[in-house]
């Protein structure tokens, strides 16, 4: 609600200025957006400077590690309030973030609450396995109530928040998902004067003969493209982020996040690249099904959308690392997909005209040139899924599967992903995936080992206790044969023996 109030105030802020000079109009937008984004960065830093950011790399370190205490400190009551209010106004301001870090989050601290302080969740709060599992379904919960995607969501949220990932909790991580997109629903449905069907968050019209199977390969080829350019974007924003976090240490939150916005919001007025529409108007432009994009995409610069969507690709990946730079809630996944999907259609426009009569639909590519990026930049495959859901229609799974597989291959190969950089660069403790090597077994393991046998006399067993310090103690048959009988742990009395 919050958001659409200040959309709502945005547009009577425009509607007011006077004239019908466009110049006067993007100056009002411009300081729209710096005054709410400078609200939003300040009510950050008041209540919880700890809610910065999108809150996935944090549920990473707590569900592979989870010290209880260090839980608390991201999973406060006060970060929930600067968590909320700081992304609402974000999300109103208009800068180019998303809010599906911010939910994980979120939810996960509502969890985390209700575990800790009410009583008949004690027992779950107490047991560590347990615990763990309602985490992962917290936050299957605020992914799936981001994109209206149970399946993906319950998903995206394993796949980005765990490193081993038991698979008993699978149906706890689907019910939580489908009782969070009913509740959605829901409260949906009350500000309607009707009851609402179900509808995809953004609905595609794409027709069952869309593209021809030996267009795989031109998506194949798609993948490799986003594949390579989310990785850069990836590597190119989290050196921006780090060198400005570098400058802004020990400044004010709000001097340095205006010295930021002020060239952001200028950017974000420029005429190409449409950054002042919505998410849902630009995903919807990019993957419509007619064979030209709307005129508003062009016609303000005269000029071929082979140079405006290139150029649209540009802005969008600078507007989106400079405002994942600033101290305030932010997600990442839309902005970047948008991005993935302008890149896409322009590279379905190419084919287009390249093959007049193949009967291209440029918006398939963009739809998967969207998840290919998401999938580089995160290193997940479950993007397609979600891309699958929230546009309503299966006609391009096996495009999109087969780009997020492409494209998130080549990410791993070239970096880690953007959460994990966020891991490493606050030094957040996570259980790690190991690199494959080629190591054997003798390589590591002691070759000289303290045994205890069979024979051993009293004298001996004691002293073998007392002397080594590892927890517990093969024991065999005796030393020439080796034949395993057991452990004995170092606090055995020799007394204990039968």
């Amino acid at each position: 609600m919050v958001v659409l109030g200040l959309r709502w105030a945005r547009k009577e802020f425009l509607q007011a200025v006077p004239g019908d000079s466009s110049h006067a109009e993007y100056a009002a937008w411009a300081a729209f957006t710096v005054v709410v984004a400078t609200a939003s960065v300040k009510w950050t830093a008041v209540f919880d400077p700890m809610a910065a950011g999108s809150g996935i790399p944090e549920m990473k370190s707590i569900i592979s590690y989870d010290h209880r205490e260090d839980a608390s400190r991201y999973l406060a009551a006060r970060t929930l309030i600067s968590k909320i209010g700081g992304l609402a106004l974000a999300l109103g301001s208009g800068v180019s973030l998303g809010k599906e870090g911010p939910f994980v989050h979120t939810s996960s601290i509502i969890a985390h609450r209700l575990m800790k302080h009410v009583k008949c969740f004690h027992r779950i709060y107490d047991d560590d396995f347990m615990r763990r599992h309602v985490y992962n379904a917290a936050c299957a919960v605020g992914v799936t109530t981001t994109f209206r995607a149970p399946i993906g969501g319950a998903l995206f949220a394993i796949e980005v928040t765990s490193t081993i990932f038991m698979v008993s909790n699978y149906w706890r991580a689907f019910v939580a998902s489908i009782g969070a997109l009913l509740a959605r629903e829901a409260v949906y449905m009350v500000h309607q004067d009707w009851v609402a069907a179900y509808r995809a968050m953004f609905a595609t019209k794409f027709v069952a003969e869309s593209f021809a199977f030996a267009e795989v390969i031109a998506f194949a080829v798609l993948a490799v493209f986003t594949g390579l350019l989310g990785a850069m974007y990836a590597s190119a924003a989290t050196a921006f982020r780090l060198r400005w976090n570098a400058w802004a240490t020990n400044k004010s939150e709000v001097l340095t996040s205006l010295t930021l916005l002020f060239p952001l919001a200028a950017i974000l007025c420029l005429p190409v690249g449409m950054t002042r529409l919505s998410f849902g108007d630009i995903i919807s432009d990019l993957t419509s099904t007619d064979s030209t994009l709307p005129d508003r995409w062009h016609a303000e610069l005269s000029l071929s959308v082979l140079i405006t969507l290139p150029l649209a690709t540009l802005i969008r990946l600078v507007v989106t690392a400079m405002s994942f730079s600033l101290p305030v809630p932010a997600g990442d996944f839309i902005p970047t997909f948008i991005a993935g999907a302008t890149f896409g259609r322009f590279y379905g426009e190419i084919l287009r005209v390249s093959f007049p009569i193949a009967g291209i639909v440029p918006g398939g590519y963009a739809l998967a040139g969207g998840a290919g990026f998401v999938a580089s930049t995160t290193n997940t495959t479950s993007v397609a899924v979600i891309a699958l859901e929230f546009t309503g229609q299966f006609v391009y799974t096996i495009p999109l599967i087969l780009s997020t597989l492409i494209a998130s291959g080549v990410g791993c190969a070239l970096r880690v992903s953007v959460y994990d950089s966020v891991i490493a660069k606050k030094g957040f403790t996570n259980v790690r995936t190991l690199d494959l090597q080629d190591l054997k077994a003798h390589d590591i393991m002691l070759h000289r080992f303290p045994l205890l046998t069979l024979d051993m006399t009293q004298a001996q067993l004691e002293s073998a206790l007392r002397r080594d310090t590892t927890p517990t103690l093969p024991l065999v048959e005796n030393l020439e044969s080796k034949i395993f009988i057991g452990c004995i742990p170092r606090g055995f009395h020799p007394k204990h023996r039968q």
